[in-house]
């Protein structure tokens, strides 16, 4: 009973750390690369992704923003959530998606290009658009997932 016991808890604390193993400081290269691009951020929560590249989530002038780098400290993306989408992205949704609500928007930008992802959803569905800059619709990607 006493070795069940031992092997329940011994489980029970590999289970945790590997759950929580996850989130750590990054390697120098990334963190450096970091704070050339955010400078003055001071509250980052690190999370190591399932692809080895590293993820920040912060608060960057007063908006949630989340960076991906590579283990070299490239910077690879970054997604900012934002309050306001333009009209002509709002009049497509109205017209493409009657009746849905925009429940988040975010740019996009990566080192070549940028975009808008905008999330909206229904009583029953929800779909995950995307525009480039100039606010034309490019794909729904929901859609591409099927």
């Amino acid at each position: 009973m006493l070795k069940l016991k031992f092997l329940s808890l011994t489980l029970l604390v590999l289970f945790l750390i590997s759950c929580c193993g996850k989130e750590s400081q990054p390697p120098a290269e990334v963190q450096q690369s970091f704070n050339d691009r955010f400078s003055g951020v001071t509250e980052v929560k690190w999370e190591v992704e399932e692809d080895g590249t590293w993820e920040a989530e912060f608060e960057f002038d007063g908006m949630e923003v989340s960076a991906e780098f590579s283990v070299e400290g490239e910077w690879l993306e970054t997604e900012t959530e934002i309050s306001a989408i333009p009209d002509t992205i709002k009049i497509w949704i109205e017209n493409e998606y009657p009746g849905w609500n925009i429940e988040k928007a975010e740019l996009v930008e990566l080192p070549d290009s940028s975009y808008y992802e905008v999330d909206i959803e229904d009583r029953t569905d929800e779909a995950e658009l995307l525009f480039n800059r100039d606010g034309i619709y490019l794909r729904n990607e929901n859609e591409d997932e099927n």
